[in-house]
């Protein structure tokens, strides 16, 4: 589990810095959970709204596991991975030997961009009041639609809410 944290962390990072100078047209006018445009990741984050932009979204279908990764031109990243997926249907959070779902919600700091304290998760272990659930709506060869919504923590204990989330992603070609 902590090896899937760090490499999310280390995608995450990637992403933000390789795609900080694209321009986005993300299309959707939805405000609210339930849909985004295509080829994005949308959601609430403390209230704030998150759209992450086509360039940096991506998801992949590998061996039962989901990927769906969404980085904004702000440096913020949402990454939601589904463990035996199975198309779909909902998921909830990975407990014990249950399989299921991880959340995290990334905003990096330039400054300080190896930093554990600006990723917050869901679920973190042996820490109690995180939450989550991902909703997958349509499952094609093509891609995948869903809604989800996440309470994650990161290493100083602060919370974040992520909310009214939505994605609408083609897979991505792998070789």
């Amino acid at each position: 589990m902590k090896k899937i944290k760090q490499l999310a962390k280390i995608s995450l990072l990637a992403l933000a810095l390789s795609f900080g100078s694209c321009s986005s047209d993300d299309g959707g006018s939805s405000t609210g959970g339930g849909t985004a445009a295509e080829g994005t990741i949308k959601a609430k984050v403390d209230g704030k709204s998150f759209s992450s932009i086509k360039e940096g979204t991506l998801a992949v279908n590998s061996s039962g596991i989901l990927t769906v990764q969404g980085t904004a031109m702000s440096g913020e990243a949402i990454t939601i991975v589904v463990y035996d997926f199975n198309g779909a249907g909902t998921y909830g959070l990975i407990s014990g030997n249950d399989l299921g779902a991880v959340f995290a919600y990334t905003k990096v700091d330039l400054n300080n961009p190896s930093s554990t304290n600006n990723t917050w998760y869901a679920p973190k272990d042996e820490v109690s009041g995180t939450s989550g659930t991902v909703t997958i709506t349509e499952s094609t060869a093509e891609g995948v639609k869903g809604t989800f919504e996440f309470k994650g923590v990161n290493e100083l204990g602060t919370f974040k809410n992520v909310t009214n989330g939505a994605f609408n992603v083609k897979y991505t070609q792998t070789q």
